[in-house]
């Protein structure tokens, strides 16, 4: 008879569930303080930072438990599965196209957000925050990015060549510094790994 049974890893749920309530713990009062204040700018500032700082967590949380750590053979991990990015590092499905109708849309969101005047700009920073992701995911494969860049683009090298099972933001390295996803010594980053990473 074959065994169906689902092999359930305690530690891993709670190391996902930490993480998800740390976030909350850490975003939630930015949203109540921006409920409080009288000032419209303020309100709209801390209610985008919010938003985009979500985004930023959506965005760990994704990479380092379902992209890395889910199960790659079904489901969401199956969906979400970048193993191809990591054997060819050019390989990056999101294109232009795509690129394109996140710019349109985070301008319609911000229309939308200026004129309800209320609550919205939370998934307007969140959105937009998404979309900077994919821009910066893309420029983080190119040579000048390390000028412009030079932390995150060491950090997302290190992610991809040397340490895959750490390094999981994109955009800002806040994320793995609190919940210790950084490596723990700095790692050389030699020319063999820079042709692989770059390839062009």
């Amino acid at each position: 008879m074959k065994n169906t049974s689902i092999t359930f890893n305690s530690e891993a749920f709670v190391t996902r569930i930490t993480s998800f309530i740390w976030a909350v713990l850490l975003l939630l009062p930015l949203a109540i303080f921006a409920g409080q204040c009288n000032t419209r700018f303020v309100f709209h500032l801390l209610l985008f930072i919010t938003g985009w700082l979500s985004w930023a967590y959506t965005e760990y949380f994704f990479h380092r438990f379902i992209m890395h750590e889910g199960n790659q053979k079904k489901g969401l991990g199956k969906l979400m599965n970048h193993n191809h990015h990591h054997i060819d590092p050019e390989d990056i499905r999101v294109n232009g196209f795509h690129r394109f109708l996140m710019i349109g849309g985070s301008l319609l969101m911000i229309m939308y957000s200026i004129t309800v005047d209320n609550y919205i700009t939370l998934f307007c920073g969140y959105f937009i925050g998404f979309t900077l992701y994919s821009f910066m995911h893309l420029i983080l494969h190119y040579k000048w990015s390390r000028r412009l860049f030079p932390d995150l683009h060491k950090f997302h090298i290190s992610h991809h060549c040397k340490n895959t099972d750490s390094c999981f933001g994109v955009v800002i390295t806040w994320w793995d510094h609190l919940f210790g996803t950084v490596p723990v010594k700095h790692t050389e980053i030699n020319e063999r790994i820079k042709e692989f990473y770059y390839k062009k």
